[in-house]
């Protein structure tokens, strides 16, 4: 993927988004949980037109399992840029897409799949 000059950079937990221009973090939509059990690392984009963009990485033991089985209510699979993974609608964003990278599940979420591909860095 060509990252466009225009975009941002974003890590989370060793895996790296690209932000489009005129996305702005939303600070006050962060999720960060850390337990026993894992964590989970999310964050909140949004533009002028109120579109709104969601970056996370997961991982907790037993979710990353949980993600791959059927009782996940996933629509279906997909593959964009290369990276196969599952993705399902939701009332946040209309596109959401999760996959597995160096053991954890990464979520991107947006209005629409070409969104999706526009932030997911492939290494």
């Amino acid at each position: 993927m060509i990252i466009s000059s225009s975009s941002t950079i974003v890590t989370i937990d060793g895996v790296d988004f690209s932000i489009p221009a005129g996305y702005e973090e939303n600070p006050d939509e962060k999720l960060y949980d850390e337990s026993e059990f894992g964590r989970m690392d999310c964050k909140m984009y949004k533009d002028n037109q109120n579109n709104s963009i969601l970056i996370g990485v997961m991982e907790f033991d037993g979710i990353n399992n949980l993600l791959w089985t059927n009782e996940f209510p996933f629509d279906g699979y997909d593959i964009i840029n290369g990276k196969e993974g599952k993705y399902f609608t939701s009332s946040m964003s209309n596109y959401v897409f999760v996959y597995l990278e160096d053991g954890k599940s990464v979520i991107i979420g947006a209005n629409d799949k070409s969104v999706v591909s526009e932030i997911m860095v492939v290494k």
